[in-house]
């Protein structure tokens, strides 16, 4: 029970710090993996810490305690254009390594590794609310010749939209698994529940599971993604690429729009900040 609403807590909370992109048209935020994804996720788990201690079942619930293993791929770990699609073939593949993080530490680094290989996530990370036919990215525009020779089938819209790859299982194609959803992220915890090994990987990845959520959630607040406008090399989106996890902390805000219903699950979180 207490994780159930853990995990819903975090999810809603991760939402409404993504809401400063709401509240405050004159500054339209967006970010990127390294700083701004993880600052969005760190100041959920700062709420999260705040609004616990009146809950009686969370209040004596601890995110910095006892580290656990799970298979982790941090900003330590590489660089994301380093893994591409030539055909069928992924080159430089991103390896997750076997590591030992507190849970808050995999929620925070899960707004990283999302976007990891960032290739093949540019592609599902795109969700158009007013388009119910096809919501996934399907402009491609931005994909030069030079891309479409050398990635291939990188160039091909897997037709899978965010919020799909957020809370489904078993969208992930060749190459590219789906490993972390939320769904994927409650069977882990339900396995690592059930293991007599308290060092078993199932901990840290349900923890990043939820984190890579969050940043799923927060990818909703970003204009180019709710509106099936495709950016990449050589067109990238100036506000994401800018906008640092200072900045996101900065104009970190309680005044909230209340025309969101927060008291939902992550699918309707996603649509209704879309």
């Amino acid at each position: 029970m207490e994780t159930r609403r853990l995990l819903s807590y975090l999810s809603v909370y991760s939402c409404i710090f993504v809401l400063i992109v709401v509240i405050t048209p004159i500054q339209v935020l967006a970010w990127g993996n390294k700083s701004a994804h993880r600052e969005i996720n760190k100041l959920a788990l700062e709420l999260f810490a705040e609004r616990q201690q009146n809950d009686s079942l969370l209040r004596d619930v601890s995110l910095n305690g006892d580290k656990c293993f799970g298979l982790a791929f941090d900003p330590v770990d590489g660089a994301s254009w380093s893994s591409y699609w030539a055909g069928d073939v992924l080159i430089g593949p991103i390896t997750s390594v076997n590591r030992q993080k507190n849970l808050a530490d995999w929620i925070i680094d899960g707004g990283y590794s999302a976007d990891e290989p960032e290739g093949p996530m540019a592609m599902r990370h795109f969700y158009d609310p007013t388009n119910a036919t096809t919501p996934y990215l399907h402009d491609l525009d931005w994909i030069n010749g030079f891309l479409k020779t050398t990635i291939g089938s990188l160039a091909v819209s897997p037709q899978i939209d965010a919020v799909e790859w957020a809370t489904q299982k078993d969208l992930g194609m060749g190459a590219v698994p789906q490993e972390y959803s939320f769904a994927y992220g409650k069977d882990y915890y339900k396995a690592a529940l059930a293991d007599t090994n308290r060092d078993n990987q199932n901990y840290g990845k349900a923890w990043r599971a939820l984190g890579e959520t969050m940043h799923l959630v927060a990818d909703m607040a970003l204009a180019p993604h709710v509106r099936n406008d495709g950016h990449g090399l050589g067109d990238g989106d100036p506000v994401e690429d800018s906008t640092p996890g200072a900045t996101i902390r900065q104009c970190n805000s309680t005044n909230w729009t209340s025309s969101i219903d927060y008291n939902q699950n992550v699918r309707g979180l996603m649509h209704a900040l879309a």
